[in-house]
C-alpha cells in the first residue's frame, strides 16, 4: 500500500517505521527541517519537508496514487483540515485523523452517527475516514486487556487461554506456557539442555506459525524470541498473539532513541564524505549531556539479549579475552554498533555455485534428496525456518530439513 504520513513527531515516525517493516510505501511530510531530517536518517522511505495542509505540495508527492492519508501533526485542525482537502478531491484515498481535543471528537462521532443513520451512503463527515483520539483508544487498549474482555463470555475466553498453552506447550524442549494479558502474549519456558540458543529462533518462528494456523482471529503473529532472559535454569521467550506487548523494552527504545534525538540536534563531532561518497556524521553522546550518557549506559544494561548480525567470531574472542584475563581493565569492553531492530533489515544470504562439478542438473536435485526433502517452488524466498531455497535449471526448489531438539545448529 502506499501511504502518506503527516507530521514526523515521534507518533509519526514510529508509524512509518512500522509500515515499512511491513513493505509498505511510506511519504513521511513534516515541515520542520530538523525532524525532517532525523527522519531522514532512521527510515527507509520517502521523506519531505513541506506543509502537509498544502494540496500542491500533496500531488506534486503523488497523493493521486495514495491508498490512505494518516494526519499526525500537533494540531488538530490542521489533521482534519488536510483530510477533508485530500477527501474532497481524491475520495478513493483513506483518512485517518488523530484528533486530541475530546470535544471536536466526541461532536464528529455523534454527528457522524446521525448522518449514517439518515443518509447510509453519505460521505465520512469532514472528510475522515476514521478519527481517533489518543485517550480514547488507550482506554479502549486497557478495556481489551482484562479478562473475558469485549463481552467474550468466559467459557470461551478460558477455551482460548487453554488452546494457546495446549498448542505451546506441545513442541519439545517446552516446560511450561502461560497465555496472560486476556490470551494477547504467551511466555513459554524453555528446557536450556533440551533447546539450544540458535535452535529457540527456529522454535519461536514455529509456535508463532502454529498459533496463527490453529486459533481464530490471530494473524501477523509476533515471536519476540529477542526478549529471552535465563530465569531459574529456565528460558523464558515471549510472544505476542496481538499487537505490540512487550512494554517494558519499548519503553527502554523509546527513551534510548530519545537521547539520541536530542544528541543529534547539536554540532556533530565528525562530519565528512568518504572517498566512495558515503556521508558519515558522527555525534558524542557525553559532550551533549554527561546525565545522557549514564542514562544510556543503564538503559542499555536493561536490555536482556542483542541479536548479532555480523561479527559472531569477533565477539565470541573478545568474550573469551575477556574471561581469560578476569575481566580485568578494558578486556572488558570491545568496539560494536547497535541498531534497534526496526531500523535493521538482515537481506537474503546468496550463493553462486559456479558449475556443478561434473554432475547434471538431475544428479544434483537427487544428491539433494539424500539430505533434504526437495519439492518445486515459485520462487527463492524461504516460507519459513529449515528451508532453503536453490534455482536450478531454470527452476526454483524449496529444500527442508529436521534438526531433532538438542542438536547443535552449527555444528
Amino acid at each position: 500500500m502506499k501511504i502518506f504520513i503527516i507530521g514526523a513527531g515521534f507518533t509519526g515516525t514510529q508509524l512509518a517505521r512500522a509500515l515499512v517493516l511491513e513493505r509498505n510505501n511510506v511519504v513521511l511530510i513534516d515541515n520542520n527541517p530538523e525532524r525532517v531530517r532525523y527522519a531522514s536518517d532512521q527510515l527507509d522511505c520517502t521523506v519531505l519537508e513541506a506543509d502537509g495542509n498544502n494540496l500542491e505540495s500533496l500531488e506534486a508527492a503523488g497523493i493521486a496514487s495514495a491508498d490512505a492519508l494518516v494526519t499526525l501533526t500537533a494540531d488538530d485542525e490542521i489533521n482534519m483540515i488536510t483530510c477533508s482537502l485530500v477527501e474532497a478531491v481524491y475520495p478513493r484515498v483513506q483518512t485517518i485523523a488523530r484528533v486530541r481535543n475530546y470535544a471536536y471528537y466526541t461532536a464528529a462521532d455523534v454527528a457522524r452517527r446521525r448522518a449514517k443513520s439518515a443518509m447510509p451512503e453519505s460521505r465520512p463527515l469532514y472528510g475522515i475516514d476514521t478519527m481517533l483520539n489518543p485517550e480514547v483508544e488507550a482506554a479502549d487498549a486497557i478495556s481489551a486487556g482484562r479478562p473475558g474482555a469485549r463481552r467474550e463470555n468466559l467459557e470461551n475466553y478460558i477455551k482460548r487461554l487453554e488452546q494457546l498453552e495446549e498448542i505451546t506447550g506441545s513442541f519439545p524442549g517446552v516446560e511450561k506456557s502461560y497465555a496472560v494479558q486476556a490470551g494477547r502474549e504467551v511466555r513459554v519456558m524453555i528446557q536450556p539442555e533440551v533447546v539450544s540458543e540458535d535452535e529457540m529462533v527456529i522454535l519461536a518462528h514455529d509456535i508463532a506459525k502454529r498459533i496463527e494456523d490453529a486459533v481464530s482471529g490471530v494473524s501477523g503473529l509476533k515471536h519476540t524470541y529477542s526478549t529471552c532472559m535465563e530465569n531459574a535454569g529456565n528460558t523464558i521467550c515471549e510472544f505476542a498473539t496481538g499487537t505490540d506487548v512487550d512494554v517494558a523494552a519499548q519503553d527502554v527504545r523509546e527513551k534510548i532513541d530519545a537521547i539520541v534525538a536530542d544528541a543529534c540536534r547539536r554540532e556533530p563531532l565528525y562530519d565528512f564524505t568518504a572517498p566512495d561518497g558515503i556521508v558519515h556524521t558522527v555525534w558524542e553522546i557525553a559532550s551533549a549531556s554527561a546525565c545522557a550518557a549514564d542514562e544510556l549506559v543503564e538503559l542499555f544494561a536493561r536490555i536482556p539479549v542483542a541479536y548479532i548480525a555480523d561479527g559472531h567470531h569477533r565477539s565470541a574472542a573478545a568474550s573469551r579475552y575477556a574471561r581469560e584475563r578476569g575481566f580485568a581493565g578494558e578486556s572488558r569492553w570491545f568496539l560494536a554498533v547497535a541498531f534497534p531492530a526496526s531500523q535493521l533489515k538482515i537481506l537474503p544470504y546468496n550463493r553462486l555455485v559456479a558449475d556443478l562439478n561434473g554432475l547434471s542438473a538431475d544428479d544434483l536435485l537427487a544428491k539433494a534428496r539424500e539430505a533434504f526433502t526437495v519439492t518445486d517452488a515459485t520462487d527463492g524466498a524461504p516460507a519459513s525456518g529449515r528451508h532453503a531455497r536453490m534455482f536450478l535449471a531454470g527452476k526454483w526448489h524449496d529444500l527442508a530439513w529436521d534438526v531433532p531438539a538438542g542438536t547443535d545448529v552449527v555444528s
